[in-house]
């Protein structure tokens, strides 16, 4: 609904650029040359994959495929056709796929000419894609032979059969006698027995039975095309003229019949009774009048049969699609006939019945064909039926409607019992019969617009979701088909609509509050297309028509928080019918204040306060005077609605009050001065204390909006005492909650009242938050809030101490919330305020340092953010040199750590720091423009990133904490965090000694947070850099893992053993290759194998036949299993070490 930015915008930026890459890969895909050259025989499935991702993204915006389909289609057709041998009808059929190795799977050209077809066909449609396809007759019988082998294997795909189909379709459009065409088979070409005519050309008999074949398929767009098939060839002349039409139609119902049913099973399948239903409503739709008039009965019957007797069989949509489409063009047919009889006006009247109760239809599909079967009867009906089928179709409108009150003249429509489905099928209906101009009374006219602009506005919330989007839509379309087709003098005889103006100012006030207010980002579109017909069929007749098209547009309209809050707002402007619109539309019903969601509510807050406070072009020469009185009215229709609705609804409450606080913090507080007092405590009438309490109340909601209004009343200062009692009991309530939503609205109102309250009585609230904060049950909301007041408590006094040492207290607590509130705070309150003390800057120091890990993951990653935010705001507070040298070296070693968003923040600190004139030395070992190139695109990962910073390697003083760092990153990050990192390290090692480094991983072995990463990097270092490992590295690694049941610490270790003795000198290498044999007999499997592994890789050591003989003897032993001969093979390998 909230799209994080506009895909459509940018696929129009892009288009040319992705069209023209398709345009140019073509020849590279379809010729071996990859130019005009012969056609490739086959082609890697990934190349044709990769090309339909840069057509797939077109779906939402296929006409900009337009002026390319040429030069797409055109290739690739005559690629498809040079593979086909057109000498030989019996055209070999292409290879299957194969696997080729590494991934790649080759497929036939053919097949995948025809992905990449069908996908073409997916976006722009069949029926524009087949304008570009070859129409030569003498393609039909390869096309045919092609598709032959093809019916029965299942290694064909369905893309493939289906473009074949379309294709063949298209060629029987050709006006030669298929018998001219064809060629006599030299097998016989079975087809069912109605069908087994003599006379048939063997091209039409192949034709049919792959056609029949194929109908039962389960994918709807092959089994289409083949009834599409089936139609073309019974429509043509020739195969009319031999009896293939009475044939089909005989076969289709036989098709249904019981005995049929008894002796085939595969006629008994739902999806081929789905293609042959398909085949009679198109031959009913395509065949002439006179040909099909004597097999209309026989199908109406058959449809009929199907809903009463079969009904398994009509519980299927398709079927039900299917059986509306036959049942309109029975209609049709019996009332064009001639000399009609009261027999046909009985059959109309059935099907009409039948189809208004298809309007209630569950699925849409079935609805959508019941309104224009509906409006395509009711065209060829005398006015006064189709009156009287309009009238039916607007009845619904009146179905299960109850009022509230029930009478008097302000009672509303409550539409909580209609049923949505059939109110979306009804207004299609109205939608279509407005598209053919079936409404010809003004009287009834003004009616149909009531209906749309209701259902414009239609919902019903369900327990878990809301329905009426459905409905809604239709009614974008109504009003669409309303502008498209009427004149503006034919609308103008309906006169003042409503004493609201004409019927276009109306209904484009309606669309603009659903264009900008609804909920649901395709209905907003289909409101802003409505509304551009409506503006650009009948000039002059919408103020402002034009900026109103332009503001409300349909990409603008696209982000619900832009629509709301900008797009809103810019409409309002244009005049007060528009402004008052929107307004009701945020404040009354369903829509804005009454959202289901909670985004939804406040983001329609938010907006009103955007346009409560603007001007209007009809305002008076003091426009001020008429803001603050439209100020008034708005105000007072939320204070009613807060009243009226929010006592029982939670969320309409939310919603409200939320509005309310957002339109007082933006208008002028002297604008509130007459209504003053309605506004300090009316809004809080309906608390009492068990909303901020019981949960099926939802009390974050109440804590939430009161603490947001509460920040807003106390502008409106000087507030009475009970106000303020019974602000602070709100607070209190609100402050006593976990919900960050809660503690954003909380917090600042806490701060914004204790600044209006007098000494004594700020100080006993900030004793009591001080208490609350130090109990066992520590409260984050006490502790954020102490430290937004702390500025307004005297320094120097006893509470303001008390309240440091709360805070101080709250950043050591075991619970991570309070320490993160408790860095917060401490940030906000002490440090913005006084230079730090000695016990700040330790808790600042151990926020840094805090690594807490639970079952939500490394939640100390939350206090370290807050410390680093900390330190980069007050960098120049946090005490002497000395401590700050101490926060440095934290700062830069969290540079080069495993967590994105906390290098970020880190990263931005040090660059801060380096900025400053005291640490400008800094600048040295750091690429500081490169890191704030990398900081603004969020590329901490990349390797420009880790060499800006690799330097400090060099630093006398920040080299130790960096390495700490770079080793969790380098050690035991992600794959591509650790490959950049990695390679940024042995990159500056490659160019130094790497043997300094080496001492001080060693040094960090003992640290058991950075263990197993230390070892990683110390193996990779001596696996791509040759140098003397430290005397003190092979000691370390055996007290590293020194009776560790880590399988992580154990493979590393044997991994560094391997590298040390690659790199030590004859003496030093019998330790480790002892160690190396040992752990040869290690009780688990995976350290055994490992163990096994880098001997083979050191045996290069070896003289040749010692060097065999190890190999022989490792290799040689299955060492992830048991076996008491272990113990022999371990000897053997230990003899040949020793031997060398």
């Amino acid at each position: 609904m909230d799209a994080p930015e506009d895909r459509d915008v940018k696929l129009q930026k892009v288009s040319g650029d992705l069209l023209l890459r398709f345009q140019e890969s073509l020849p590279r895909l379809l010729h071996e040359d990859g130019s005009t050259g012969p056609p490739r025989s086959t082609i890697d499935s990934k190349e044709v994959d990769s090309m339909r991702v840069l057509i797939e993204p077109f779906q939402e915006s296929p006409q900009l495929l337009d002026p390319y389909l040429n030069s797409f289609l055109t290739p690739l057709t005559s690629a498809f056709l040079a593979l086909l041998d057109t000498s030989n009808a019996k055209t070999s059929p292409p290879p299957l796929a194969k696997l080729t190795g590494f991934d790649r799977t080759e497929i036939s050209s053919h097949e995948a000419i025809a992905r990449l077809l069908y996908t073409l066909c997916k976006i722009r449609g069949p029926k524009i894609i087949t304008r570009f396809l070859p129409s030569e007759p003498r393609w039909l019988e390869p096309l045919t032979h092609l598709l032959t082998p093809r019916s029965t294997e299942s290694s064909s795909s369905w893309q493939f059969r289906f473009i074949l189909l379309l294709w063949l379709s298209h060629l029987l459009l050709t006006p030669f006698d298929l018998s001219t065409i064809s060629t006599p088979s030299t097998e016989p070409i079975p087809l069912p027995e109605h069908l087994d005519i003599k006379e048939l050309p063997d091209l039409s008999r192949r034709l049919l039975q792959l056609a029949i074949a194929h109908l039962a398929s389960p994918g709807n767009r092959e089994s289409e095309t083949a009834s599409l098939l089936i139609i073309r060839l019974c429509v043509r002349k020739d195969m009319r003229f031999l009896g293939l039409l009475p044939a089909m139609v005989s076969w289709c119902i036989d098709t249904f019949s019981i005995q049929q049913e008894s002796t085939d099973s595969a006629y008994t399948s739902l999806f081929r009774k789905v293609g042959v239903l398909s085949v009679l409503a198109g031959l009913l739709a395509q065949v002439d009048r006179i040909a099909i008039t004597p097999f209309i009965m026989p199908i109406f019957r058959l449809v009929q049969r199907i809903e009463t007797e079969y009904g398994k069989e009509w519980d299927s949509a398709n079927i039900r699609r299917l059986g509306t489409k036959i049942y309109r063009w029975v209609a049709i047919l019996s009332l064009a006939r001639e000399g009609g009889e009261k027999r046909e006006d009985n059959i109309a009247e059935d099907i009409i019945e039948r189809l208004l109760n298809s309007l209630g239809d569950r699925d849409t599909a079935v609805r959508l064909g019941a309104s224009k079967s509906l409006a395509a009867i009711s065209r060829k009906l005398p006015p006064d039926m189709a009156g009287d089928v309009l009238e039916a179709v607007m009845g619904i409108y009146e179905e299960d409607i109850f009022y509230s009150p029930p009478h008097g003249p302000n009672r509303k429509k409550m539409l909580t019992a209609v049923n949505a489905e059939k109110w979306h099928g009804a207004t299609l209906t109205l939608a279509t019969f407005l598209r053919e101009r079936a409404v010809r009374s003004t009287d009834v006219l003004e009616r149909v617009v009531h209906c749309i602009i209701t259902s414009l506005s239609f919902e019903q919330r369900r327990t878990t979701f809301a329905a009426g989007g459905n409905v809604r839509d239709a009614a974008c379309y109504a009003a669409w088909s309303l502008s498209r087709s009427y004149t503006t003098d034919e609308l103008k005889a309906v006169g003042n609509f409503d004493q609201r103006g004409f019927i276009q100012q109306v209904l484009a006030t309606e669309l603009i509050v659903a264009g900008t207010l609804d909920p649901l980002g395709n209905i907003r579109r289909a409101a802003s297309a409505a509304l551009q017909e409506l503006v650009g069929r009948h000039p002059g007749m919408v103020e402002e028509g034009i900026k109103v098209v332009q503001i409300v547009d349909y990409n603008a309209v696209a982000l619900r928080r832009r629509s709301v809050a900008k797009v809103a707002a810019e409409a309002a402007e244009l005049g007060s019918g528009y402004w008052h619109g929107i307004t009701s539309g945020m404040i009354e019903g369903w829509r804005g204040i009454g959202s289901g969601d909670v985004d939804g509510r406040k983001l329609s807050g938010d907006g009103l306060g955007e346009l409560i406070y603007i001007a209007l072009p009809d305002d008076d020469e003091h426009p001020g005077d008429e803001m603050a009185k439209r100020v008034v009215e708005t105000i007072s229709s939320l204070l009613r609605r807060i009243q009226a609705d929010g006592k029982d609804d939670i969320e309409i409450y939310h919603g409200a009050t939320w509005a309310l606080a957002s339109a007082i913090l933006v208008v002028p507080p002297d604008v509130f001065t007459a209504i003053k007092s309605s506004l300090l405590l009316p809004p809080f009438e309906k608390l009492t204390g068990n909303e901020f309490l019981n949960t099926l109340l939802r009390p974050e909601l109440t804590a939430e909006s009161t603490s947001r209004l509460v920040f807003a009343l106390c502008l409106l200062d000087p507030l009475p005492i009970p106000a303020i009692r019974l602000y602070i009991a709100i607070l209190e309530a609100s402050l006593d909650r976990n919900e960050d939503t809660v503690l954003q609205q909380a917090v600042p109102a806490a701060r914004r009242l204790v600044a209006l309250s007098s000494l004594p009585n700020r100080e006993r609230l900030i004793a009591s938050w001080n208490r609350r904060a130090s109990s066992n049950r520590k409260k984050r909301g006490c502790i954020l809030a102490l430290g937004e007041v702390l500025p307004f408590l005297p320094s120097s006094t006893d509470l303001r101490k008390a309240t440091v040492s709360s805070l101080l207290k709250a950043a050591a607590s075991e619970e991570v919330e309070c320490r993160v509130a408790g860095i917060t705070a401490i940030s906000r309150g002490i440090l913005s305020e006084e230079d730090s003390t000695e016990d700040v800057i330790q808790t600042i120091v151990n926020s840094l340092d805090d690594y807490e890990v639970d079952s939500r993951g490394d939640v100390g990653s939350w206090v370290r953010s807050e410390g680093i935010k900390a330190v980069s705001e007050h960098w120049e507070r946090l005490g002497d040199e000395d401590a700050q040298w101490e926060v440095l070296e934290r700062i830069v070693r969290l540079c080069a750590e495993r967590l994105d968003r906390l290098r970020v923040r880190a990263c931005e600190a040090l660059v801060r720091i380096s900025e400053s004139e005291k640490w400008k030395d800094l600048v040295e070992y750091i690429d500081i423009e490169m890191l704030k190139s990398e900081i603004s695109t969020t590329s901490v990962s990349s390797p420009k990133y880790f060499t800006s910073l690799i330097l400090l390697l060099n630093h006398p003083r920040l080299s130790t904490p960096f390495l700490k760092g770079l080793v969790l990153s380098a050690g035991a990050g992600s794959d591509s965090l650790l490959k950049t990192s990695r390679a940024a390290l042995l990159s500056f090692l490659s160019d130094t000694s790497p043997k300094p480094i080496l001492s001080t991983l060693t040094s960090l072995l003992p640290h058991e947070r950075t263990t197993i990463p230390t070892l990683e990097v110390i193996s990779a270092i001596l696996e791509s850099i040759p140098c003397t490992p430290p005397a003190s590295l092979f000691p370390s690694v055996q007290k590293a893992h020194y009776k560790s049941a880590n399988h992580g610490r154990l493979s590393a270790a044997v991994r560094v053993y391997g590298g040390i003795y690659m790199n030590e000198n004859k003496p030093g290498r019998k330790a480790v290759v002892d160690k190396l044999v040992a752990m040869l007999n290690h009780p688990f499997p995976k350290i055994r194998e490992g163990a096994a592994e880098v001997l083979v890789g050191v045996t290069g050591c070896l003289g040749n036949e010692t060097n065999g003989k190890a190999i022989e003897a490792l290799a040689g032993w299955d060492w992830l299993g048991g076996g008491k001969e272990r113990g022999a093979v371990v000897k053997k390998v230990r003899g040949c070490f020793d031997a060398q």
